[in-house]
């Protein structure tokens, strides 16, 4: 198949910028796969207009930057004619667009009129109904924002990807139909993602103690801060500490609140570490005891993907793809929102069981290799990929089986 994906941003091997990671392992596993794949995506500066990332195809657009939400407005007219463009050099037999959410994906909502092509919106979560900031203004913004523009992008598509399957139910509600929909979350590079036996060695060169229980924590450190849950995470550590005088935070991540975290996390002195960006990620999870992921909203988090690869216990709330991808009591824990004793109450368990933290890390590796990966993933958007093509090309509205898990 041919197959255009339009995203606000994708990595480049020119800058080194690595945002958009989950879809470069889609498409180069579709690639793989042997279809054709070309990605349309925001041309960050410094990124050159085309470029060729291991096997795919990347055209950039130009985008003008909201302050404060950080969104992109797209050059539509630049980018209607990229889409026709590809179209008319490979002939498209999909369309992809990540996601409802993001203005980029303004073309879906006329992109079948004018070129024949079908679309397939990625569903990442409903920003205001099932995504929340912590900041009321941006909620009831979004909140208006999903009922308009994103319930218009999300009907007008002939398929529907959700990236958990949690968002059935609501978008049913909302009047679009369960037979375009299928649940389908992002993978994991098993590879990549792999257990270090070595944990001796990784620390002596991470500088963190042998004798440290390292609590992990990978994201942006953004406003408004309650997103991400750090400060909850923080305030859960700085309670523990006396109990537990081994315990380590180590914050990977960057972001404009970044100074903010720093400040909430003074009190527990050198036993925080914020390090910034890492392009080392799967060397600090398998330097870590435990991944926490206290997040108020989450789409499908690739880092408790990764964490499960590397055969580390998470500790995440039930957000989002929490609930399928981490088995709860078995390769993890799961915890409410906003629950600074939920956070400690599970620390406190793989603590005091060393034992049953390992074992939930053997079990998140297998689950990683049995159900997680970007083959089984790639394999499941290769069958609505072409349910949604063959939909194009017959006759009036024939429909999409029901996934049954919906």
């Amino acid at each position: 198949m041919n197959i255009c994906t339009v995203i606000p941003w994708f990595p480049s091997r020119v800058t080194g910028d690595n945002t958009g990671i989950y879809q470069y392992y889609q498409s180069r596993k579709l690639v793989e796969m042997g279809h054709k794949v070309v990605v349309l995506a925001v041309r960050r500066r410094g990124m050159p207009e085309t470029e060729l990332v291991d096997g795919v195809e990347v055209r950039r657009f130009p985008a003008w930057r909201l302050p404060v939400i950080r969104y992109d407005v797209p050059d539509l007219p630049r980018l209607n004619q990229l889409i026709r463009d590809v179209h008319r050099q490979y002939g498209l037999d999909v369309i992809e667009f990540f996601s409802s959410d993001f203005l980029t994906s303004l073309p879906a909502l006329y992109i079948r009129r004018k070129t024949g092509v079908p679309a397939v919106m990625v569903v990442n979560g409903l920003p205001g109904i099932s995504w929340h900031t912590g900041s009321r203004l941006l909620d009831l913004l979004s909140r208006l924002y999903t009922q308009t523009i994103g319930l218009s992008l999300i009907r007008r598509a002939a398929g529907v990807r959700l990236l958990h399957g949690g968002l059935a139910g609501e978008l049913a509600r909302l009047g679009v139909p369960r037979h375009r929909m299928r649940a389908i979350h992002q993978g994991v590079d098993t590879a990549v993602f792999s257990p270090d036996k070595d944990r001796r060695r990784l620390r002596a060169e991470l500088a963190l103690e042998q004798y440290d229980f390292v609590v992990l924590f990978v994201g942006r450190l953004v406003h408004p801060v309650a997103m991400k849950g750090a400060p909850d995470l923080i305030r859960a550590v700085s309670g523990l500490r006396a109990a537990y005088p081994q315990l380590k935070l180590v914050m990977v991540g960057d972001g404009d609140a970044r100074a903010k975290h720093e400040a909430m996390a003074a009190g527990l002195g050198d036993r925080v570490l914020f390090t910034g960006w890492r392009e080392d990620v799967p060397r600090y999870l398998n330097a870590a005891d435990v991944l926490v992921l206290p997040s108020l909203s989450e789409g499908c988090p690739g880092v408790v993907l990764e964490a499960s690869s590397c055969g580390v216990p998470v500790v995440a709330s039930r957000v989002g793809a929490v609930p399928a991808i981490v088995d709860d009591g078995a390769t993890g824990i799961i915890i409410e929102p906003r629950s600074v004793t939920g956070i400690q109450r599970a620390l406190k368990t793989l603590l005091d069981s060393p034992q049953r933290r390992l074992e939930m890390g053997r079990k998140g590796r297998e689950k990683a290799e049995r159900e997680l990966g970007w083959d089984i993933t790639c394999r499941d958007l290769e069958r609505l990929y072409g349910e949604v093509a063959g939909l194009a090309r017959a006759a009036p509205s024939p429909r999409v089986k029901v996934a049954a898990k919906l």
